[in-house]
Formats: structure tokens, sequence, C-alpha cells
């Protein structure tokens, strides 16, 4: 029996230690020494025991292998480092489109319907096997005989010779297109969606992946960089909101649009509205961002403007009312101080009970201009009387208008007092009607010349000492149709007198007019000037006395 010197070196491979282990060998590790003489063994190891070992080891492998083979789709064995194939699955035919034969013949037989842009990932990896190193893991894309381009995952064991040497590599091939492809979407829509995604360690607040879009939204220029600077729980303005967050999640699992503000790079402020799902096994939590700092900023602006319209609305002059599906939505006060009745009353009328506040005899035209409203007709402002609480009438100028948002629709209705302008101006018309009596039965004529003498008014004696109806002589100038042509300077230089100098016209200015049947008849005049608020004469009322004899 022939003794062999080893040290610990021999041993450096825990795998020969199991394996001496397994089959009671017995062993010593002991110091290097320069001469085998000092050394002093208690254990031994054979040179024969060993080579029947490893022997025996590599037909234990073999066989393995082969119970592989027949159990696993996809499995084969190539030498190393010639690259040529000892076991090809009848699978990968139907994987890749070649023949067995074709995988036996051609060694590395893969290098040639690999997908060109992993060509160089392969020779690489290759090279690694061939130099010792096993790749446990290899994910590439191949183009098989038809043309179709697909994904393959590579798991790889190596096997060794005696001397530890990687002689062999046995590899499963599975088909991983579908999941790939699944991968890739799921990447592609990380990138590009329009919102931040993330996934973060519950405990410790790190980023475990983010898409560009969330680094973007923060301010950072790359997604490494907004990783080894941020952690979650700095990324929040206020940390009560991290915890209400985390209290949620960790209660029900989930959160869904969560409205917080989070702090950015250069220290400014962004609202989002915040999404995530808890996974407590692995003690993560991934989600989404959206910014919706813009919408927050057109509420926080809607929100002044709606305060701003509530002022106006509420410190208006007119009354307003907000209508909405029949009923009395909002009233200001001003509308309260009309009718007499409270804004709580108001509300509680049914539907379009409201239009029984207005008086009887203009309820059918109001509801009919409230009905064309409501079907997005126009109309124009409108008078109308209301009955107050006590009983009295107002007058009211009232607009209705028609406004949609939302889906919604309402009608604003507008309205002032106008009682007192109805009130003077309907004393005014009863005036004014009394004038035109007196004007018509005066037994005199009575004329209105504007200051180009153009005949303005005249009355029923007018038209019987002239024999025009009233219509055949308003409109026309006094001095070219109604003076005989042997006068008109005289009297047209006496009105223009009175019209631009404000010079008073002779109160006995007698001069003849000429009738329809052109007769002339002599008239003794009495005038007054009517100037505007400046002084200047804008016409001139004539009353003549026929005294032709």
């Amino acid at each position: 029996m022939k003794l062999i010197k080893v040290d610990d070196s021999f041993f450096e491979n825990n795998e020969i230690q199991r394996i001496l282990q397994e089959n009671n060998i017995p062993y010593k590790i002991i110091d290097y020494m320069s001469s085998v003489d000092d050394i002093v063994l208690n254990h031994y190891v054979t040179l024969n025991e060993k080579m029947a070992f490893t022997e025996k080891r590599n037909q234990e492998l073999v066989t393995m292998q082969n119970e592989i083979a027949k159990r696993v789709r996809g499995f084969l064995k190539m030498e190393l480092p010639s690259g040529k194939f000892i076991i090809v699955d009848k699978f990968l035919e139907e994987l890749s489109g070649f023949s067995t034969d074709e995988w036996y013949s051609n060694p590395n037989f893969i290098q040639t319907f690999i997908h060109p842009e992993f060509k160089d990932y392969y020779t690489k990896n290759f090279n690694y096997m061939k130099n010792g190193k096993v790749p446990k893991q290899l994910m590439y894309k191949i183009i098989t005989k038809s043309g179709e381009e697909r994904w393959w995952l590579q798991f790889n064991i190596g096997a060794y010779d005696i001397n530890g040497k990687l002689a062999a590599i046995s590899s499963v091939i599975l088909d991983n297109t579908v999941n790939k492809e699944s991968e890739i979407k799921y990447r592609n829509l990380f990138e590009n969606i329009n919102a931040g995604v993330f996934r973060t360690d519950l405990a410790t607040g790190d980023f475990l992946d983010v898409n560009q879009k969330l680094a973007k939204t923060a301010g950072y220029s790359s997604i490494d960089e907004f990783k080894l600077k941020t952690k979650a729980i700095d990324f929040y303005c206020n940390q009560a909101d991290r915890e209400k967050i985390i209290e949620i999640l960790r209660t029900k699992g989930k959160i869904t649009d969560y409205e917080v503000q989070l702090k950015l790079k250069d220290g400014s402020i962004k609202w989002v509205s915040h999404s995530a799902t808890l996974y407590p096994i692995d003690g993560y939590c991934e989600g989404l961002v959206i910014d919706i700092t813009d919408r927050k900023n057109a509420e926080f602006k809607l929100m002044q403007n709606e305060e701003r319209f509530r002022l106006i609305i509420e410190q208006s002059l007119a009354g307003i009312l907000i209508i909405k599906d029949g009923k009395i939505d909002y009233a200001n006060d001003v509308i309260t101080k009309y009718s007499g009745y409270s804004l709580e009353y108001l509300q509680t009328i049914k539907p379009y009970a409201f239009l029984d506040l207005i008086h009887p005899d203009d309820q059918a035209k109001v509801i009919e201009k409230f009905k064309a409203v409501e079907n997005d007709q126009s109309i124009s402002g409108f008078y109308t009387r209301i009955m107050t609480k006590c009983g009295k009438v107002r007058w009211l100028s009232t607009q209705f208008k028609k406004f949609t948002y939302e889906d919604r629709s309402e009608i604003v209705a507008a309205a002032v007092d106008v009682t007192k302008r109805v009130n003077l101006e309907t004393k005014l018309r009863e005036e004014r009607d009394l004038a035109n009596n007196y004007f018509n039965v005066a037994g005199v004529i009575l004329i209105v010349l504007d200051k180009n003498q153009v005949v303005q008014q005249i009355n029923k004696r007018g038209c019987e000492i002239l024999g025009y109806s009233k219509e055949e002589v308003l409109g026309k100038n006094w001095i070219d149709n109604f003076i005989p042509e042997r006068k008109r300077k005289e009297v047209r230089q006496t009105y223009l007198n009175a019209s631009e100098c404000n010079t008073r016209i002779d109160n006995r200015f007698e001069y003849f007019v000429l009738t329809k049947s052109r007769d002339e008849r002599l008239i003794i005049w009495c005038n007054t000037l009517l100037k505007n608020n400046q002084g200047i004469v804008k016409s001139i009322i004539s009353s003549g006395e026929d005294i032709t004899s």
C-alpha cells in the first residue's frame, strides 16, 4: 500500500470532504511538512481508494444525468471546451425547429441560431464555461428554424473530472417567451405610464424599484440618483401622512387615491394621489404616485373664485336666486328682503311652487319664460310683479340664465326692485297722456319743431287748419312744406336765430301758412324755446291762432 502526503489545500473543496465522510474513508488534515518522514499519520488515504471513489462518483453522476434527461424536457449536456453535445432531449427539436442530428453534428449549436442581439452575450458566457465558471442561469432570445423569435431560459449544472476541472455542462432549457413578453410589457408599462411607480421596503423606507416618471416628479435626473439620495421616510412633507398610509396598508392591505403632499429635491411641494398595495410576507409595498398639483391648484383657485362669487352674490345690490330642478337652492339677502320670506322657508317650497309668489296677472308670462330658459332658449330681461309676505306688490326687473356644469344645470335669476321707477313711469305716462289730451283738445294750432324746423308733433286743430292728416305732417320740414315761398327766407331766419343764438321769438310773430288746397291762412304765433341741461335749444313749441279775415 502506497502512502501519499496531503495537506489542507487538498480539502479546500468541501465536496471532497463530504464524499470521504459518506464512504467511511479515513483521513486527517495535517500541516505541510518538508519531508514525509516527519509525518505521523493516524489515518491515511490511498491512491487506489481515491481513484475508485472518483470512478464510482462519476458513474453516479452519469446515472443521475440520464434520469434527469428522462424526466426533464429540454435537457441537454455539452462537453467542454469543445462545445459538443452528448445528450440532446428530443423536445429541443420542438423548441428550436432543428433536428437532434443537427444538434449533435454541430458543436455549440446554439450559437448558430441565437438572436443577433444576444450573440455577444452568449459567447461571453460560453467563454466563462470554458474557463471553468458555470453561469447558473442564462436568458436570451433565439430564432427558430421557421424564423420565429423565442425567449429561452437556460439553467446550468457543472460536471467535473477527477482533477476538479469543469468537463461538461448539463442544462435544462425552458421556453420563457410568454413570461418574458409579459415582463417586457410590464416593464414598458412601468417605464412609460404617466404616473410614478414604486416598490419600497416598508420597514427601512428604501426604494427597491422606481420608474423614471417618479424620479422626474421628485426632481431627480435619474433613477439611480433618486434611489441613492431618497428614502420614503424623507419623501413626505408631514411624517404623520406616511404613518397614516402605513397604518391603512397594515389594516386593509391597500390604499387608494390618498392625497398627500411630497417634498421634492429642491424643497418645493407637490400634491400627489397615492395608491399602494402591501405584500406583508415579502415586507414591501408597491403602487402609484400621480401628480395632481395642477388639479389641486385649480381646486384652490376655484375655491377662491367660489368664495369671491359668494361674497359678490351676498353683497350684490341685486337679488340672486339659484333654482335647481325647480327648487330654490339659494337666495341672497336681497331676495329675502324683497319677498319678506326667509331663506329657510324659500328652500322648503315644493318644485316650481315659487311661481306662486308671482302676481297672478304675471304668472303665465313668467312660466313661459322660465320653461324657455330650461330648454336652453335665450330670453331678454322683463318686468314682473311679486306678492310679498305682507301682501304688497313689488315690481322687479328680472333676468333668467341657465348654467350647466359637471352634467348638472341650474337657473340663476337676477332681480332688481324697480317699484319706484315703475310708479314714476306710470305717473309720467299719466301726465303725458293728460298733456296729450290738452294738446289735442286745444282750440289753437300747436306744433313742436326741432332745431332744423322739422315737425315733431302737431295737434288735431293744426291738422284741421292745414287740411293734412297728422301722418302727412310729422317729419316734414315746416318751412319748406307749409310756408308760402315768398315768406320762407324770413321765417327760416327767425327760427335759426332763435335756435342758434338763443334769442326769443316775438310772441306776436305773424306769418302765413300754406294749406293742402294751396290756400294761405294768416296765423299769429306764440313761441317757447325748450333747452337741455347745457342751455342749448333742442326744440320750439309754437301755438298759433288763425286770424285770417
